[in-house]
């Protein structure tokens, strides 16, 4: 089987605002074919400004299919606005075992901004989460508070002690909130938060640094150093932290294992947990010391594996928090993976790498994944690993090939499981220097633009639309638009509606949307090819109807920069009405389209 790959994809559905979870989908069809349009053009009725809800989780698709992604832009050339990792010494936030265990299905919030240092600014933490004592087997997620999910963190068994890293995105008041499917005690410790300037991060081929097996076992609390600058494709200079896989294996007494900066006191939280004789991994970010180099050590005498993912410093590309989204389910499907199968998500399209939680199911003896970029050849190294039987998780920042596929492979039989809370590197966010589409760049261009419904102006600097002018030659002026608000500009500016952002956009490009009969919301849905969000591209336009209540199937369009992030005209951050970038919510997403000849 080792020659045979099989490729999962989210398939986009026109769901009217519904959100359905595990259940597959048919493709997107295309349209009716686009006409050349030479008649008198119809600037048609305004699009009314809607209010954006929050992001919620997308539908996803769980079957496995033979999609391909397209290959889209890469950079890593990053502006000092791009999000990236401020490290910190591991604080425990939460420690239910001296209050009250967790309660099935109840969400417990934990305050993630005002705590430790943590500046309101921040987007997301980087946690480790522990689960100690469950009366039970069942699963835990930690998601943004506010926010449906449809992932798990950590799956445990009864009375099992297991952890395993998150990177997760802030929710309401600026905390997460930890739900649990069966009572358990559950210990968070804090390593990190992501926010503006923070340190960048470069994702490297996965590489195996350190292997003890190769001698004795390491003695319990014997500190075993590790370098990283200079080491698997890190430079030697300019780092600070990285992204590695800590695995124990052979161990004489159940413990645990973790890893620090080397010289500093070893902190009180732990990375892994592990039984007696027991394979145990997870996912660990940590600081580096003046030397590069980071520290590990166990509570029992056992042999130590460290896999390297990756490295932070001040060049590299931006961490984004993204909705938790579960990407794969081979349950779905009722085909467990077969060993040496591999299997190509699409992780992040057109991103360098994304931040997934990867679970191994039912499978038929122990074993272990490899996960790496699908373009590169397999690596002498694991991710996950699990005893027979067992259902186990594990998180991984992983670097994606450039359609923007991880492939993973399982030693044994077993069913995978797949799901994102972060994207690494994303191509067109508006935080890189260039999206690689000269439609999509221009708007970025325009972002502080104003909002306004006003068929005049719709198309802003395109041969349909004119500037805004102001009587008795005032420098700003303001006018009632069509939805009957008040709206103010600069003379000689421009403004738009959604739609009119797209078609000048799109005019920059040379591609002329009024040609082909699609100058709003309603005939871009009518007239313009679709795709599948899959194989989404830079510059592609999102169309939405956040109101299934009225006739209208369609009311809004922004042009797609990333997985989580759209440039659109509309409501934006503190309800201002503008030109902005902002996150997609995939939840009431009708369909993705992209314009002939694009």
């Amino acid at each position: 089987m080792a020659n045979r790959i099989r490729r999962s994809s989210l398939l986009l559905v026109s769901c009217l605002g519904a959100s359905v979870f595990g259940v597959a989908r048919p493709a997107a069809v295309l349209a009716d074919p686009v006409d050349d349009v030479s008649v008198e053009i119809d600037l048609g009725t305004p699009d009314a400004e809607v209010e954006i809800p929050a992001a919620a989780p997308t539908a996803s698709s769980s079957g496995r299919t033979n999609a391909t992604a397209t290959t889209k832009p890469r950079t890593t050339t990053v502006s000092s606005s791009a999000s990236g990792l401020y490290g910190l010494t591991p604080a425990r936030l939460l420690d239910t075992r001296s209050s009250a265990m967790l309660q099935r299905g109840v969400a417990l919030p934990v305050a993630i901004t005002g705590s430790n240092g943590v500046p309101a600014s921040a987007v997301a933490a980087v946690l480790n989460l522990t689960i100690t004592s469950p009366v039970e087997g069942g699963f835990v997620t930690v998601s943004p508070c506010g926010a449906a999910f449809s992932t798990s963190t950590i799956n445990f068994e009864a009375k099992q002690t297991i952890a395993n890293l998150a990177v997760v995105g802030l929710g309401e008041g600026g905390k997460v909130c930890v739900t649990a499917s069966a009572e358990a005690h559950a210990i968070v410790d804090l390593s990190g938060y992501i926010a503006k300037g923070g340190q960048l991060y470069s994702p490297v081929a996965p590489s195996r640094i350190v292997d003890t097996r190769a001698g004795a076992p390491i003695e319990a609390g014997t500190v075993v150093p590790v370098q990283i600058a200079g080491v698997g494709g890190v430079p030697a200079t300019g780092v600070t932290g990285a992204s590695i896989n800590l695995t124990v294996t052979s161990s004489a007494t159940e413990g645990y294992a973790l890893a620090f900066p080397c010289g500093a006191t070893p902190p009180t939280s732990s990375n892994v947990n592990f039984a007696k004789g027991k394979d145990a991994a997870n996912g660990a970010v940590v600081n580096l010391d003046t030397s590069g180099r980071i520290c590990v050590l166990a509570s029992a005498k056992a042999h130590l594996l460290v896999d390297l993912t990756g490295w932070f410093g001040s060049n590299g590309t931006e961490v984004q928090a993204a909705t938790p989204e579960r990407l794969l389910d081979t349950r779905k499907d009722g085909s467990r993976v077969a060993a040496g199968e591999r299997v190509a998500v699409f992780t992040a399209p057109g991103a360098l790498g994304g931040v997934i939680n990867v679970t191994v199911t039912e499978p038929a003896a122990a074993g272990y994944v490899t996960v790496w970029p699908c373009d590169q050849a397999k690596p002498a190294t694991s991710a996950l690993n699990f005893g027979a039987g067992k259902t186990v998780a594990n998180a991984a920042l992983a670097p994606v090939s450039a359609g923007g596929e991880v492939c993973l492979e399982s030693s044994v039989r077993a069913h995978l499981i797949v799901d994102r809370t972060a994207v690494l590197g994303l191509a067109g966010t508006g935080r890189l220097d260039t999206t690689g589409n000269s439609a999509t760049d221009w708007a970025l261009t325009q972002v502080g633009s104003v909002y306004a419904a006003m068929n005049p102006y719709r198309f802003g600097d395109s041969k349909y639309g004119k500037a805004w002018d102001c009587a008795d030659g005032a420098a700003t002026c303001s006018k009632v638009d069509t939805q009957n608000k008040n709206r103010t500009a600069a003379a000689g500016s421009f403004v738009y509606d959604c739609s009119g952002l797209v078609v000048a956009a799109w005019l920059r490009a040379g591609v002329d949307l009024a040609k082909q009969g699609a100058t709003w919301t309603q005939p871009m849905l009518d007239k313009l090819p679709r795709v599948t969000r899959e194989t989404a591209q830079v510059g592609d336009l999102i169309m939405f109807d956040f109101d299934p209540n009225d006739a209208d199937p369609v009311d809004h369009v922004g042009m797609y920069l990333s997985p989580t992030e759209m440039v659109h005209a509309g409501t934006c951050a503190g309800g201002t009405s503008a030109v902005c970038r902002t996150t997609i919510n995939w939840k009431n997403a009708v369909a993705v389209l992209r314009p002939a000849a694009a």
